[in-house]
């Protein structure tokens, strides 16, 4: 992928990594690093036959307008991780993706514009699939069939008219093939659930932009000490949300409430640390804020339908088992 900056021209990388790097490292995969007087610019990309993704990091100094394009057709989607951005693709289409929503595209081109704002930080995750893998990955959903018959015939095709929404279950898919990127049964989940969320994409969230921000930094505060439950009223005031607008915005954006969020990603933590260490389960249960091995116990069964020392034991035995449900 090409990127080209209006008035400047093109955005020229490097591809070794820097001892310091603006987001966590992805395994085995390829960095691409501008510092430019306009901005920096820092991707990684991994890329493998039936899929590639990429993940930016964005912090221009000015306005710009940027161009991005590639060979071939693109079929894939664009998440939004962080800020929000104006992006304009062929044929007149526009969209504009705030945090926490994707869009899905089919464009015969490989190219399209957004625009980037002085001093705001954009992170990004864009992911091609091939055809053929989207076709095979066994789900029934409208969207899907209406955007592989126009892809069939190479017309340019959004998944939504806007955009959709992204979860509590699609971040945790997310994390783990960034951490697995490799893992093709967890890109084809991955994909899967897009798609899901794209055809049950209904709920219009009433949230500005600002908000958005807030309630994701308020994420980012309950991911920092799993150990405790901060509560409602601490949480909304270190985000500078009101708490009516806290709980109703997080269960909109997240799909689950502060609590259950909470409890989710403290099981989610466990079980990673169950799958990639042998620290006892005593320690993993008192590191995820339970007070006791047996409480955390049933509730890992509850969540996972297998007890913990089962999916430790399956995890040795079947090493990428784990991102199942």
């Amino acid at each position: 992928m090409r990127l080209t900056a209006l008035n400047y021209g093109d955005i020229s990388f490097s591809h070794s990594y820097s001892s310091v790097l603006p987001v966590t490292r992805i395994p085995n995969s390829t960095p691409f690093i501008a510092r430019m007087p306009f901005g920096n610019f820092f991707s990684q990309q991994v890329e493998t036959k039936p899929y590639s993704f990429w993940q930016h990091y964005y912090l221009p100094r000015e306005d710009l307008v940027i161009h991005a394009s590639g060979d071939g057709y693109w079929c894939g989607f664009r998440w939004m991780l962080k800020s929000h951005i104006h992006h304009y693709l062929v044929n007149g289409y526009h969209v504009y993706l705030k945090q926490g929503q994707f869009n899905f595209l089919y464009s015969p081109a490989a190219e399209g514009s957004f625009n980037l704002h002085a001093g705001q930080e954009y992170r990004v995750f864009d992911m091609w699939v091939s055809l053929q893998l989207l076709t095979s990955l066994g789900v029934e959903a409208k969207v899907l069939e209406r955007f592989l018959q126009l892809a069939e015939r190479s017309q340019l095709k959004l998944m939504v008219e806007d955009h959709a929404w992204v979860n509590a279950e699609l971040l945790d898919a997310l994390g783990y093939l960034l951490r697995y990127p490799h893992d093709g049964e967890a890109a084809r989940n991955l994909v899967r659930m897009i798609v899901l969320a794209a055809e049950h994409n209904q709920e219009i969230i009433e949230l500005s932009e600002q908000q958005i921000e807030n309630l994701y930094r308020a994420r980012e505060i309950l991911l920092s000490d799993l150990s405790t439950w901060p509560g409602i009223a601490s949480l909304a005031r270190a985000v500078h949300v009101n708490e009516f607008t806290f709980k109703h915005g997080f269960k909109q954006v997240f799909g689950i409430s502060p609590y259950q969020y909470a409890k989710y990603e403290r099981l989610n933590t466990a079980r990673r640390l169950l799958r990639e260490s042998r620290i006892p389960l005593a320690e993993i249960a008192t590191q995820v804020g339970f007070d006791s091995v047996q409480t955390f116990g049933t509730a890992f069964k509850k969540m996972f339908q297998i007890t913990a020392l089962q999916f430790r034991k399956t995890s040795e035995r079947n090493t990428g088992e784990g991102w199942k449900r």
